[in-house]
């Protein structure tokens, strides 16, 4: 047993790593595009990225996470039939599907942009997802397969070519989003090759239309939930467009890469928390150590976005660029909300060990539905703030909404009154340095760095912390001192 719980942890370790460096793009490259872009193009490219995820979570049809079911689940079926009925099916479907979508590619550009001239984009973007098509089956297999080195390695190279053809394109060759959006065309077809070698070996000339329905209906319920979470994270990108202008649509999106801080790290902990949840669930004590490490995780995510939310401008500056500095205001909002985001998650737990995840996909929709509106209300008024301030209003609800379901099937005493504490704590330390300012620039950076200090001090004013937590801190402390002092 112990050494199944220390491979589980070694697989989700290696998944959530090689997703974050994924994910890491995008943040990493910051400083490139804020100092080669324009706000208004900077908004153009995310507008075109949000449409590659709703492309690429369509044409997928679920078959990613189906996969999982029909080869693990039922224990008798022919893998290798699986394996090629799904990689067979996703690359005709995909096909005819993108191809309408690459001769309406003129209309979908005047839809979104008002003007024909983004066409040429819109078309590589296809491309791109039909390249990506690739590898949805074979990724699926190394998981499957517990094959997690080999999965991490292919994101990681992924992840490092497509960083030197950015900044290769954008620095030296000054292709602008034009160059942006053909590096990854050439890195994701590329890796068609290197995903077709990964599933040579599986696949047969044969196709089961039985294991296509089975797969698809499992599949398909799942888009709708996926496309749920794309609107409630990327939908105010477009109605920010509509309402206000790319330059607005371009600070946003800078500043709401810097609050998905918070969300990378929710999303780490989102790997590595199915095995360590069903693994504490068989504990006699369970509930308790739920409502315990629900109250450490949460702390931990408030400090982490206190830090985001003191600092906002000065980070905007330092990583990306001043013309960029319109958008520091909607990071503690941003950062909050993905606070929300991983309770979300975390307090999930009666939904996955009684097997009602659909709830989960109910709370996404509603959230979705909400943000739309309080967008459309929002936006007009208060411009960026108005859109981040819709976003956490709606994760608020996304997790509040999922978390009173589930513990109606599995009730766990969460420390109510510790998680109030850090809360309204957050929200005032937060707020200080935007209603008192100064013009020193210096003794702005001092006090916030005596907001991040006295933080912990205030929860322990305010006896956030049990007697066994702080003789625990004051041992912690002691051992680091006496460490130092060897040295």
């Amino acid at each position: 047993m112990a050494y199944l719980q220390k491979s589980l942890l070694k697989h989700s370790f290696i998944y959530g790593a090689s997703d974050i460096a994924n994910r890491l793009i995008g943040f990493l490259l910051i400083p490139v595009y804020a100092r080669f872009l324009l706000p208004d193009e900077y908004g153009t490219l995310q507008l075109l990225l949000i449409l590659f995820n709703l492309i690429f979570i369509i044409v997928q049809f679920g078959i990613g996470s189906a996969i999982f079911k029909s080869v693990i689940y039922n224990q008798n079926t022919d893998k290798k039939l699986v394996y090629s009925t799904a990689f067979y099916f996703l690359l005709v479907s995909s096909l005819l599907f993108l191809t309408v979508i690459f001769l309406k590619a003129d209309s979908i550009s005047m839809l979104i942009f008002r003007t024909p001239g983004q066409t040429l984009l819109l078309r590589i973007v296809i491309i791109s997802a039909f390249f990506n098509v690739f590898g949805v089956v074979p990724l699926a297999k190394l998981r499957i397969e517990n094959n997690s080195l080999k999965f991490g390695v292919i994101l990681v190279i992924k992840f490092v070519l497509q960083m030197l053809l950015n900044i290769l394109f954008v620095v030296f060759l000054k292709k602008g989003i034009y160059g942006i959006l053909v590096s990854e065309c050439i890195v994701s077809g590329i890796f068609t090759i290197v995903y077709t070698i990964i599933l040579s070996d599986s696949l047969r000339l044969k196709f089961s239309f039985t294991e296509l329905k089975e797969m698809l209906e499992y599949g398909l319920p799942l888009i709708p939930a996926s496309i749920a979470m794309l609107i409630l994270t990327m939908s105010d990108r477009y109605l920010l467009k509509y309402y206000t202008g790319l330059d607005q649509v371009g600070y946003y999106s800078l500043a709401y890469k810097f609050g998905m801080i918070i969300g990378m790290m929710v999303s780490a902990f989102q790997k590595a928390w199915p095995s360590a949840m069903f693994n504490i669930a068989k504990e006699r004590n369970a509930k308790e150590i739920f409502a315990k490490n629900f109250t450490y995780f949460f702390l931990f995510l408030s400090y982490m976005a206190l830090l985001l939310g003191l600092f906002a401008k000065e980070i905007i500056v330092v990583f990306a660029s001043e013309k960029y500095i319109p958008g520091f205001k909607i990071i503690p909002f941003i950062s909050l909300a993905f606070i929300f985001y991983g309770v979300y998650y975390f307090t999930a737990i009666g939904l996955n060990i009684k097997k009602k995840t659909y709830y989960q996909s109910l709370a996404v929709s509603i959230a979705a539905a909400l943000n739309i509106g309080l967008n459309v209300i929002l936006i007009p008024r208060f411009g960026i703030l108005g859109a981040s301030a819709a976003t956490l209003i709606s994760f608020v609800v996304m997790a509040g909404t999922a978390a009173k379901i589930s513990n109606h099937y599995y009730s766990v005493p969460y420390e109510i009154n510790r998680i109030i504490k850090i809360f309204l704590l957050f929200v005032v330390f937060v707020t200080i340095p935007y209603i008192v300012t100064c013009n020193n620039m210096l003794l702005n950076i001092f006090i916030k760095i005596c907001l991040v200090l006295l933080f912990p001090v205030f929860l322990i004013v305010f006896k956030f912390f049990k007697v066994e937590e702080l003789m625990y801190i004051k041992k912690l402390y002691k051992k680091i001192k006496s460490g130092l002092a060897e040295h």
